[in-house]
């Protein structure tokens, strides 16, 4: 049975930044996953299920704008997992530590 999960990549550079924090915290899987937000985590389908779910997220994808995401730092589940997440505003996780600046950053949005 194939497993799926669907997944929204982080853009570079903030994307590079958050793997070099993933791969200081001695993630082991930094470099083999790609620095991403999950949607659906690891799901198992039936055999006959991935056409079907491949057309959804298109139907799904064709029918909805554009979205923005916001970040303001970070957050691992160290010591169980060295697993980096980012923290969404208004939010406030004790560990939390902000992003690093970015000297290329010119303060305009990315979608």
């Amino acid at each position: 049975m194939p497993t799926i999960g669907v997944a929204v990549a982080i853009p570079d550079p903030w994307g590079e930044q958050l793997q070099a924090y993933r791969e200081s915290l001695g993630d082991p899987s930094a470099s083999l996953i790609p620095t991403h937000i999950t949607l659906v985590p690891p799901t198992v389908l039936a055999e006959d299920g991935l056409a079907a779910v491949e057309s959804h997220l298109a139907d799904v994808a064709g029918e909805r704008p554009a979205f923005r995401v916001h970040l303001r730092g970070t957050d691992t589940f160290r010591p169980v997992s060295p697993v980096v997440f980012g923290v969404p505003p208004g939010s406030s996780p004790p560990a939390a530590a902000p992003l690093p600046a970015n000297p290329e950053n010119t303060g305009d949005e990315h979608d």
